[in-house]
């Protein structure tokens, strides 16, 4: 027993570590992209959706409203599912509409399938949610940074509405998830992490490593390994906020979760052996976020670890854990986005009952691997 302790103060004293210095990292100042030309390419905007039809009407309005030459980009909606009345509403509007009929549905699928049937050659292709939507100047801003030189770019996601505490601390989470996988990495010149909508990225290279993917939940960690495996950053693009709906029940958290949890165990290995093939400190660096569990479960995991050490008297485990423990909710603090608390500071006394919807999350990936686990928005027919 005191062994398997051992290790996980090892492991724990690790992720400690690593979540703290890149926290800290996050605070330092933006290298600034610049240079570049007066380029206007041209964009193609996807937006698959399952189901979503009262969203995606509004999403897809909104896209097509961004503040960019009309003539230069495209808004495309992937229908899986979509009512025949919604379609035609879609087309009216000046979307183009791609019918997604294949089975066993994916995101990956319904990419790759908008990616072969429409024709046009486009510069960027950004794919958004169906529930989100962007700030106005966002394709300019993400035109300029493709002329500077980027191929893959990640915006930043935001809460769109708090409507419930469960809202709040999803809305927290992804802030956190902002501050160090993103802003942090993109500090000390490693790639930021995608979040599997208001990306970005070269044509090119965007067809070419989607033929490849074939994930049927959390296609973007698949996206992240085949990205940087070409040699390039994935840049993180923090002026462009993607609007983004939260979670707001614990029903919908367990399933996204579990769809997350999922994805992150298929990606242990083959993020090895992305490294192996194309070793970099990038695709190292990657494949280690496949071991972090969600940052809430991290912090119960390592606290509940210190208490069993400490029951068994195994005094310098105990220590290192409680250390652990203390630097993991530091690094935290110094990440949180602590706007969403402003008045709903309440949501804090839901983190226990979140925290056991995880450890089910865990425990139900095996619902992941067996087919499509969609998440279902507030407006949608789940």
């Amino acid at each position: 027993m005191n062994i398997v302790m051992d290790f996980i103060a090892a492991y724990s004293i690790c992720v400690a570590a690593y979540l703290l210095a890149l926290s800290i990292a996050s605070l330092l100042p933006a290298k600034r992209i610049t240079g570049g030309n007066a380029l206007v390419n041209r964009i193609l905007v996807l937006l698959p959706v399952y189901k979503e039809d009262e969203v995606i009407l509004e999403s897809a309005q909104k896209a097509l409203g961004l503040d960019y030459n009309r003539s230069k980009f495209d808004v495309a909606v992937i229908a899986d599912s979509l009512q025949e009345e919604t379609k035609v509403q879609l087309g009216e509007m000046g979307c183009r509409v791609v019918e997604m009929n294949l089975r066993p549905r994916s995101k990956a699928k319904a990419i790759n399938l908008a990616l072969r049937e429409i024709p046009e050659a486009y510069d960027i292709c950004v794919v958004l949610d169906a529930d989100n939507y962007f700030s106005a100047d966002a394709l300019v801003q993400i035109n300029a940074v493709f002329n500077s030189g980027a191929k893959a770019i990640q915006c930043q996601r935001v809460a769109k509405e708090i409507t419930t505490p469960i809202s709040v601390l999803d809305a927290l989470s992804e802030g956190i998830n902002n501050s160090i996988f993103r802003r942090g990495h993109r500090r000390i010149n490693l790639s930021a992490a995608l979040a599997g909508s208001g990306m970005a990225f070269d044509y090119f290279l965007f067809q070419k490593v989607m033929k490849k993917i074939e994930a049927t939940n959390g296609f973007d960690k698949d996206l992240e390994f085949e990205v940087i495996s070409t040699g390039e950053k994935i840049e993180y693009l923090e002026t462009v906020p993607v609007f983004d709906e939260k979670v707001n029940s614990l029903e919908v958290l367990q399933k996204q979760r579990t769809r997350w949890f999922a994805a992150q165990i298929i990606n242990i290995r083959k993020g090895f052996l992305f490294f192996i093939k194309s070793p970099s400190l990038d695709l190292l660096d990657k494949w280690w976020q496949m071991f972090l569990p969600s940052r809430l479960l991290l912090v119960g995991f390592f606290l509940a670890a210190t208490i069993v050490s400490a029951l068994l008297q195994n005094d310098s485990t105990t220590k290192i854990l409680a250390v652990s423990t203390a630097l993991t909710t530091i690094a935290l603090l110094i990440a949180a986005p602590f706007r969403y608390l402003k008045g709903n500071t309440r949501a804090l006394l839901h983190l226990p009952v979140s925290f056991v919807t995880l450890i089910f999350s865990m425990l139900s990936i095996g619902k992941a691997r067996k087919g499509f686990i969609h998440t279902p928005h507030s407006h949608s027919k789940a």
